[in-house]
């Protein structure tokens, strides 16, 4: 045998096992992660998703392969990010809140995206509804019917006597969330007072006005400009002495007085859920977006007292968590 026959031949022999290694190794998922923000802000949520996973029967790395993509302080480089996991080939996009999302949709129509947990997925335009999502977008919302029914009976346990509530949002977010305030004060008799936060400088002169118009306490509306400026609203609530309730348990992390809604870490951890039925062949469109169906209570308790406000042990006993 030729020299150059007996080197293709054994180059081949070679070859082959190293061609079916690369090819096993790229038979694992490629999982693109999308998040608005720091990996430090999302390390909880991402082992409540590795978790799931693990539980779904995708350990790392030997069923999947996980490939982040953050944003840093920079939100608006989000669509970049989306397109470059795009150009990884990933076969699944998992992101949370509705800018990531959106980057995420713009950057593709046909790779799944799994939203791990975003706000009114419906109102904004993600899905078509929760039942038959349609395209390429499923997940979880953090939108609750009744919620801020639940809310405002919070409220009324620290603020007796409540006829005035203020609620506050990012411009141009939580429209839904508006109206199911508005409904659920009118059930109880209480009047609201709605102000949207335009930037942050607008979080100072929103609460004033809010003030002045004599609300007892004020809703935190979730979205993504409120919860980026979560220190700030912190602030100007003990300010101007307002208690605040909100949806989210980081809010209160920042000072703020309560969180009631829904748990993010069982939240992410259900969005495993989602990975593992569309790699087994389920389609996006026709996965029902799911609602929360577990809730988590957290209370301040240094901001109660900085507020003046008692509250009772029987509010504090209900508490999945309080902040001393």
């Amino acid at each position: 045998m030729k020299r150059r026959e007996l080197l293709k031949v054994l180059g081949g022999a070679v070859g082959w096992p190293l061609a079916v290694a690369a090819q096993e190794r790229r038979r694992r998922p490629r999982i693109g992660v999308l998040l608005a923000g720091p990996p430090a802000a999302f390390a909880n949520r991402i082992a409540d998703l590795r978790r799931g996973l693990e539980e779904h029967g995708y350990a790392e790395p030997e069923r999947l392969e996980l490939i982040f993509r953050y944003s840093e302080t920079e939100p608006d480089r989000l669509p970049a990010l989306a397109r470059e996991l795009v150009a990884d080939d990933v076969d699944m996009i998992v992101t949370s809140a509705t800018p990531g999302v959106r980057a995420a949709m713009a950057a593709t129509s046909t790779i799944p995206i799994v939203i791990a947990a975003a706000a009114d997925v419906v109102g904004s335009g993600l899905v078509a509804s929760l039942a038959r999502p349609g395209g390429n977008v499923t997940g979880l919302t953090l939108l609750i019917p009744d919620l801020a029914g639940k809310q405002l009976e919070l409220i009324r346990e620290f603020v007796p006597g409540l006829t005035r509530v203020g609620a506050l949002r990012g411009q141009g977010e939580g429209a839904q969330a508006f109206e199911t305030i508005r409904a659920a004060a009118a059930a109880y008799g209480i009047e609201p007072h709605f102000e949207d936060m335009d930037s942050y400088a607008g979080i100072a002169s929103a609460f004033a006005r809010m003030r002045d118009a004599r609300c007892q306490a004020v809703i935190l509306v979730d979205g993504p400009a409120l919860n980026s400026a979560r220190e700030t609203v912190a602030e100007n609530a003990l300010i101007h002495r307002m208690p605040t309730v909100s949806t989210l348990r980081l809010f209160v992390d920042a000072g703020s007085l309560v969180a009631y809604g829904p748990n993010l870490g069982m939240m992410w951890r259900r969005a495993a859920y989602y990975v593992d039925r569309i790699l087994k062949g389920a389609s996006p469109r026709e996965l029902p977006v799911e609602q929360p169906s577990a809730f988590e209570l957290v209370i301040n308790q240094k901001t109660a007292g900085l507020l003046g406000l008692t509250l009772s042990g029987a509010l504090l006993a209900r508490a999945d968590e309080v902040i001393e």
